[in-house]
């Protein structure tokens, strides 16, 4: 089924409203100690990708985006709160949802060739998958730490994408990066 862009963007805006009313995201103040960390690093993380996306997708001094595209964020609960203060701070055009949410829109109202969208996600995995696990032997924390991976990227089409892990480490307390672009990809 073929969607136009307005009514793709339109569809995408009250999707959003929709998930949003039954699933509310909590403010800073209803966070834990480590999700207001994960918060500042994946905030840092998403303005980033918003800065440097191409001045044709930038959004201009209407708080618009070039031809057709909005930015579609997907995070986990500290990422979304994320996204909140940074629309409120500077309402870039930015719809944000859990993947889950993006995926159910997605069956409805697909664009497989990025037409209308660009897609940008920030989270953190705590637990580390057993080849992961194995790599990241190579920056050893000690038995009171946990590693993080922070887990971002960008796609702006099947073939115009990438994405980049971080790994932290998480003492109970604070979290220290062991390695910038610890695993990357790009297609």
């Amino acid at each position: 089924m073929k969607h136009n862009m307005e009514i793709w963007l339109q569809e995408i805006k009250n999707h959003a409203v929709n998930c949003r009313a039954s699933r509310p995201i909590p403010g800073r103040n209803d966070l834990s100690w480590p999700q207001i960390l994960q918060l500042h690093i994946i905030k840092g993380s998403l303005l980033s990708w918003i800065n440097n996306l191409p001045s044709s997708l930038s959004p201009g001094p209407d708080g618009q985006t070039g031809p057709g595209i909005c930015i579609v964020f997907t995070s986990s609960c500290p990422g979304l709160v994320a996204a909140k203060e940074i629309s409120q701070e500077k309402n870039p055009p930015l719809v944000s949802l859990y993947p889950k949410e993006l995926s159910n829109f997605l069956r409805s109202f697909p664009d497989n060739e990025f037409r209308y969208h660009t897609h940008i996600w920030s989270h953190f995995l705590e637990e580390l998958d057993y080849e992961t696990k194995k790599i990241a032997a190579r920056y050893p924390i000690n038995h009171k730490e946990k590693y993080w991976l922070h887990v971002e990227g960008i796609m702006r089409g099947q073939r115009f994408g990438r994405g980049i892990e971080h790994l932290w480490s998480w003492n109970g307390s604070q979290t220290k990066l062991l390695k910038k672009s610890f695993l990357h990809w790009a297609s």
